[in-house]
């Protein structure tokens, strides 16, 4: 392998963990009921998934609870 094929495979997994912590304190911020947080999630993800986010996180909560 190239060095220079070497570095740009490096570069985009540092960019997709980099993007994966971006959105996971995003969602985090949802969960935690962020208003700013909620708005920057529903421009990039569609209603159903948010939906589905927040009733996840009531199931773990409710499994926590008991």
């Amino acid at each position: 392998m190239k060095q220079n094929e070497l570095l740009a495979r490096i570069s985009a997994q540092l960019r997709v963990k980099a993007d994966a912590t971006w959105v996971q304190s995003i969602v985090k911020g949802v969960l935690e009921d962020d208003s700013e947080a909620m708005n920057i999630l529903q421009t990039i993800l569609p209603e159903p998934i948010i939906s589905r986010i927040q009733v996840c996180n009531l199931m773990v909560i409710n499994n926590n609870s008991t």
